[in-house]
C-alpha cells in the first residue's frame, strides 16, 4: 500500500499536507499519482476537528446525565484521513494520523468541600 497525500483547509486561510494510504480502487479525490496534492484543497482537518468538539461534547453531556458523576474521565480515541478527503475515527490508533486524548476531572469548590 503506498502513500499520498490530501491538501486540506486549516481555519480560514491556511493549509495542511495529510498522509494517506492509498485505497484499493485509485485516490479517490486525495493525492494525484507521484504524491503530489490535488489542486483543490478539501476540508479534512476541519472536519477531524469538529469530529473531536462532537466526541468531547457527547462524553460530557452522559456523564452529566450520571446519578453519582466519576471524579475523573479520559477517552482516548484516534483520527484517520482516506484518500476522497474524509475525517474518521479510526479502527486502530497505529492506522490513523492523529491520536486524540481528553480527560475530566471534577474540582469540587471550596465551599462543597466543607
Amino acid at each position: 500500500m503506498s502513500s499520498n497525500y490530501i491538501e486540506s483547509i486549516v481555519g480560514n486561510d491556511g493549509q495542511i499536507l495529510i498522509e494517506v494510504s492509498e485505497a484499493s480502487g485509485g485516490v479517490g479525490f486525495g493525492a494525484q499519482a507521484g504524491g503530489k496534492p490535488r489542486e483543490k484543497p478539501h476540508n479534512a482537518f476541519n472536519q477531524a476537528l469538529h469530529m473531536i468538539q462532537l466526541t468531547a461534547s457527547s462524553v460530557l453531556e452522559t456523564l452529566n446525565t450520571l446519578e453519582q458523576k466519576p471524579d475523573t474521565a479520559r477517552i482516548d480515541f484516534a483520527i484517520k484521513f482516506d484518500p476522497e478527503a474524509k475525517a474518521m475515527i479510526a479502527h486502530s490508533s497505529n492506522d490513523a494520523q492523529l491520536r486524540i486524548s481528553l480527560s475530566w476531572s471534577t474540582h469540587k469548590s471550596k465551599e462543597e468541600k466543607d
